[in-house]
């Protein structure tokens, strides 16, 4: 059995800056990844000052290809609102270049690459062993995740772990102009449309919390981008797992991506560097990584529209919880914050978006329609209600969304108070007036529950 200090899984540029700063500091490590290089990766591609300011410390002597943009253009409901020149160029990289030169840069260096996937990983006193997809096994003191989004490094720890959001992507034409696009609409859950030009063709995506391709191809046409193959991929959004003393998470694989861009190359960078001082020095991960997990914010500190309830049986309490980044153990944890003890819990999915096609003779009602409430995710009220008028429309032979006009109306207006009322600031209002005029939300309560 092959044994080495630090083995890494996943060689994008969180394993390889990882793996490079470890052979700087003589430490031994093994990188792992089962892609052959160069491998597409879907991702925008854009390097913020800050990203390439933090590479150009770690390696000065890095040279890597990219696409120079000082032109950013903002959109909202597809209106162009903002145009300008920025101070500082962002970088806009194609992925699969840069990914497999940091990785030659790294081999040029010394650096050890297993081309091979991991299957296994189990734990034997201080020592950790991970097995190969060929049968071979290393045994380590450490094992670096950085195998991105769907990690399996992660899964070890929580085999429960949310994948995050759903971003999607397209190659376009490549734009005249040279210049960043995003645009924000109010019917976005937390995310946004994006263009990024590279230096022969367009990087088109979106990506929120309830991304589906369906959505993906709307906005993009919307935006008038002409359909090409589209790709998907996640960015986690959660770090929803327990620390360990010798398996660190570092880039996407520790859900470590801005919670309002979604940038992820900077805090690859940045958390690879802190695992490699980690280990390069014997202090605990989360003492070097400290400022990033607070400024990222651990989401059992904040839900993500949605809420704890209780509501009282004849016989028993139903407490529950859900929102849009619900796993079992942030259920456990909002429980158990909330003073209740751990029973059996059971989940269900409560349908969030319409985006499907109308049908003239096919009919969704309730649930099925994705009518529940997007506030309060209310359902029987909408299920009667969508079922009285199916029953209306096939009766009369009138078409269905006719009908039911003012309830799909009423949804996309739902999502926009969903989003002002869960946040941060909505909530500090909520929490004044509640304390300040109890008497005009015990009307407006009761005014809305009619």
């Amino acid at each position: 059995m092959e044994q080495t200090k630090v083995v890494i899984v996943g060689a994008g540029p969180a394993g390889t800056t990882c793996g490079l700063l470890l052979k700087q500091r003589n430490i031994d490590c093994i990188l792992l990844d089962r892609a052959t290089f160069p491998r597409d990766k879907i991702c925008g591609g854009g390097l913020t000052p800050r990203s390439y300011k933090l590479l150009s410390r770690l390696m000065p002597d890095f040279r890597y290809d990219y696409n120079s943009v000082h032109r950013l253009k903002l959109c909202i409901e597809g209106e162009q609102v903002l145009d300008f020149m920025m101070d500082e160029e962002i970088r806009i990289v194609k992925r699969k270049s840069f990914d497999a030169q940091l990785l030659e840069h790294y081999q040029k260096a010394g650096g050890n690459f297993v081309n091979e996937a991991l299957i296994g990983i189990e734990e034997s006193g201080q020592k950790i062993i991970v097995t190969l997809k060929n049968g071979q096994q290393i045994t380590c003191d450490y094992l670096v995740g950085a195998d991105g989004a769907n990690s399996r490094v992660r899964k070890y720890l929580n085999p429960h772990a949310s994948h995050g959001i759903l971003c999607m992507e397209q190659y376009g034409p490549k734009s005249a102009d040279n210049a960043i696009v995003g645009n924000l609409s109010r019917f976005y859950r937390q995310g946004y449309y994006y263009s990024f030009p590279n230096e022969s063709y367009d990087v088109q995506g979106f990506g929120d919390y309830m991304t589906t391709p369906q959505m993906f191809r709307k906005v993009l046409r919307d935006m008038g981008c002409p359909d090409e193959k589209p790709q998907g991929a996640y960015i986690p959004q959660s770090i929803e797992y327990p620390l360990h003393k010798n398996i660190i998470l570092i880039g996407d694989a520790g859900g470590f991506p801005n919670r309002l861009t979604f940038e992820g190359l900077y805090y690859a960078f940045l958390t690879a560097s802190h695992a490699a001082t980690a280990i390069s020095t014997g202090t605990p991960f989360p003492i070097i990584n400290k400022q990033i997990f607070e400024n990222v914010g651990n989401l059992s500190r904040f839900y993500r529209q949605g809420y704890y309830y209780s509501f009282p049986n004849e016989s028993y309490d139903v407490q529950g919880f859900g929102d849009y980044m619900t796993t079992p153990q942030m259920f456990r944890k909002v429980l158990r914050d909330m003073g209740c003890p751990d029973e059996k819990p059971q989940g269900a999915y409560i349908p969030q978006s319409i985006e499907y096609p109308l049908h003239k003779n096919i009919i969704l009602i309730g649930d099925a329609g994705g009518f529940p409430n997007r506030l309060t995710f209310e359902g029987l009220y909408y299920a009667f209600l969508t079922a009285s008028h199916a029953a209306t429309a096939i009766s009369t032979g009138t078409p269905f969304p006719i009908i039911n006009k003012q309830i799909f109306e009423n949804k996309k207006w739902e999502e926009y108070a969903s989003r002002v009322f869960y946040s941060e600031i909505g909530l500090a209002i909520l929490k004044f007036f509640c304390k300040m005029t109890p008497g005009l939300i015990t009307w407006t309560f009761n005014k809305v529950v009619r």
